[in-house]
C-alpha cells in the first residue's frame, strides 16, 4: 500500500491540495470549509518573479497585505507589527531571521483537535473557525501543530498542546533549521537577535520553563507575552508595575489570585527595594 505521506506531497515539494487549508489552494469548490477564497493567483505570479516560490511580494509585505487590518481584508489581523517597544523581527532586524511562515504555513495550517476557552489568552491553542489551527508545526510546517499531546492546561488528553508547547518549538536551544523535501518544509533557519546576555543565564533557550514555578503552575507563555509585537520591551503583553498601577508582575502577585504569592504588600511597606518607582537599574541584557 503506498505510503499516505508519500502520495499527498509528492509533487515537486507537496500538491498542495488540502481542503482544510486555512489558504484554499483547489479552485473546485473555490469556498472550501476553511471559509476562505484564498487561491494560488493571490500569493504567486503565474510565470515569473523576483522573489522565491513565484511569490508576488517579499513574505512580511505578501502577508500584510491582507493580514495588517480588521474588517473583511483580513481574516487575522497582525497589526501588533506597528507596535514600537518590541516585535518579533521578520524583517531581520537585529539579525534575526523569521518569517510568519516559520509559524503559519500558508499552505497546510489543517484540522487538529483544538480546544480554547471563553478568554482567549487563557486558551491552548488560537484556532481559525472551530477546529482550524492558525498554527502550524514550526519543526515542519506541512503539518498544523499538534504539540504535546495531553499536555494542555489540567492534562487533558487528545489536546494539542498548549501555547508554551508551541513557543517552545523555537525557544529550546535547538532553533528549526531550513530543508524542504516531500516530508518535511523549514523554510528558514530560525536565528535569534544578537542580543549579549549577561544576567539572563538561559537566554532564548526557554526550553526547561515548563519545570519551572510557572510552568508547572501552566502559566502559558501569552499570559506574559504578545506573539507578534507589544508597546513593551521582550514582547511583554503588560508595562512594568507601578507605584500606582500593576502591570506585569503584579497583576497576579497582589493577593488576587491563590497559589500566586503576595509580593505588592512588602513592595508598599515603609522600608522596601524601589522597584515601584525606580526603572532600568537591571537588564537581562
Amino acid at each position: 500500500m503506498e505510503d499516505p505521506a508519500v502520495s499527498y506531497w509528492v509533487y515537486t515539494l507537496g500538491n498542495h491540495e488540502n481542503p482544510n487549508a486555512a489558504h484554499y489552494l483547489e479552485v473546485d469548490p473555490i469556498l472550501p470549509p476553511s471559509g476562505t477564497r484564498v487561491t494560488c493567483a493571490v500569493c504567486h505570479f503565474k510565470h515569473a518573479s523576483d522573489q522565491k516560490r513565484l511569490l508576488s511580494k517579499l513574505e512580511e509585505k505578501l502577508c500584510t497585505t491582507c493580514h495588517v487590518t480588521s474588517g473583511s481584508g483580513s481574516v487575522h489581523p497582525v497589526t501588533r507589527f506597528s507596535k514600537t517597544g518590541s516585535v518579533h523581527n521578520v524583517d531581520g532586524a537585529g539579525g534575526s531571521k523569521l518569517e510568519c511562515t516559520s509559524c503559519h504555513g500558508p499552505h497546510t495550517i489543517n484540522t487538529v483537535s483544538a480546544v480554547g476557552c471563553t478568554q482567549c489568552h487563557f486558551s491552548y491553542i488560537y484556532t481559525l473557525q472551530g477546529s482550524y489551527t492558525v498554527l502550524s508545526d514550526p519543526d515542519n510546517t506541512k503539518k498544523g501543530f499538534s504539540g504535546a499531546a495531553g499536555t494542555g492546561l489540567g492534562g487533558l488528553p487528545n489536546t494539542v498542546g498548549d501555547i508554551s508547547d508551541f513557543c517552545i518549538k523555537c525557544h529550546d536551544g535547538s532553533p528549526p533549521t531550513a530543508v524542504a523535501d516531500v516530508y518535511t518544509f523549514v523554510p528558514y533557519t530560525i536565528v535569534f537577535p544578537n542580543t549579549n546576555f549577561t544576567t539572563n543565564a538561559g537566554g532564548w533557550n526557554k526550553g526547561t520553563y515548563k519545570s519551572t514555578g510557572h510552568g508547572t503552575r501552566a502559566i502559558m507563555c501569552n499570559w506574559c507575552h504578545e506573539s507578534h509585537g507589544s508597546d513593551y520591551p521582550a514582547l511583554q503583553r503588560y508595562p512594568e508595575d507601578t507605584s500606582t498601577a500593576d502591570g506585569e508582575c503584579l497583576r497576579c502577585h497582589n493577593g488576587s489570585y491563590t497559589g500566586a504569592a503576595n509580593v505588592k504588600t512588602d513592595l508598599t511597606r515603609t522600608y522596601r527595594h524601589p522597584t515601584l518607582y525606580v526603572f532600568g537599574k537591571h537588564s537581562d541584557t
